[in-house]
C-alpha cells in the first residue's frame, strides 16, 4: 500500500486533504472473488463492470480522512477512452463504532461505517451528465481503529443511460 494521493491533472497531488494508504487490484488476483462482486454491482445498479476503473482498497488508520470531495475527473482530465465516473460504489470492510463516517454534507447526512454494508451513488446527473452537486462527499477522521473500504468507479462508456435513477435517492445503502 502507498500514501493516498490526489490525482490533479493526470500526476498525484501532495495536497493533505488526504490521510491514508491505498492500493489497487489487479483484475487477475482473485478472478472468482472479484467476479462475484462485480455480478452483485451489475445485479443493484444495472450498469455493466466491464468498463469500470480496477478496485481501489484503502486504510484509513489513526487520524485518517477525506476532505469532501467529488468522484468524477475535472474537465480536460476525463478518461478519453471510457469518459468520467458514473457511478461510485464503496464498499465497508470493517465495522467502525461511532467514527469515521462517510459525510455528504450537502445532503446533510452521515453514513456510519458498516462491515459488509456498500453506498452507491451517481456522481452525474443522468439527464445531462453533468456534476451531480448533491453527491459531494468525505471521510470524517478515525481516533482510534482502523477503516478499511474497497471502492470502484464506473464509467460512462457501455452503460445503459436510460436507466431509470430519478425515483431514487442520490445515495442509498445496499
Amino acid at each position: 500500500m502507498s500514501d493516498a494521493k490526489l490525482q490533479k491533472k493526470n500526476h498525484p497531488s501532495e495536497e493533505k486533504s488526504r490521510l491514508g494508504q491505498v492500493a489497487w487490484i489487479n483484475k487477475n488476483d482473485a478472478v472468482e472473488y472479484f467476479d462475484s462482486i462485480n455480478n452483485r454491482i451489475e445485479t443493484f445498479t444495472g450498469f455493466t463492470t466491464q468498463t469500470a476503473e480496477l478496485y481501489q482498497i484503502v486504510n484509513y488508520g489513526l487520524g485518517g480522512h477525506y476532505v469532501p470531495h467529488y468522484d468524477p475527473f475535472h474537465i480536460g482530465t476525463v478518461n478519453e477512452k471510457f469518459g468520467n465516473r458514473l457511478v461510485t460504489v464503496l464498499f465497508y470492510m470493517t465495522d467502525v463504532q461511532n467514527e469515521g463516517y462517510t459525510s455528504f454534507p450537502m445532503l446533510n447526512i452521515i453514513v456510519p461505517v458498516e462491515k459488509g454494508s456498500a453506498l452507491v451513488w451517481h456522481n452525474l446527473n443522468m439527464s445531462n451528465g453533468k456534476l451531480n452537486w448533491a453527491t459531494l462527499h468525505g471521510s470524517c477522521p478515525l481516533l482510534k481503529g482502523n477503516k478499511w473500504i474497497m471502492t470502484r468507479w464506473l464509467y460512462e462508456e457501455g452503460q445503459h443511460l436510460s436507466y431509470d435513477w430519478k425515483n431514487r435517492g442520490s445515495v442509498y445503502v445496499v
